[in-house]
């Protein structure tokens, strides 16, 4: 069995759905959006970006990555 828990200092935070999308509501202003996955290759298994979110309206940000093919971070 494995479990993972992810820490963050902030409210915007969600889980992917099945296609990879997720949605945050409420977020404005300049920050990191930050994507982690215990397989990402990628050091942390995280990748991140600077984006400035206006404060209406919806945003769109979209990442590629790649994942480690025998699915283990070790």
């Amino acid at each position: 069995m494995q479990a993972y828990i992810v820490i963050v200092d902030t409210p915007f935070v969600g889980r992917t759905t099945n296609t990879g999308t997720v949605v945050i509501s409420g977020a404005s202003g300049a920050g990191t959006l930050r994507v982690w996955h215990p397989n990402l290759r990628a050091r942390g298994g995280a990748v991140s970006r600077q984006v400035t979110l206006a404060a209406t309206g919806a945003a769109q940000e979209s990442f590629t990555v790649q994942l480690r093919a025998n699915g283990h971070a070790h």
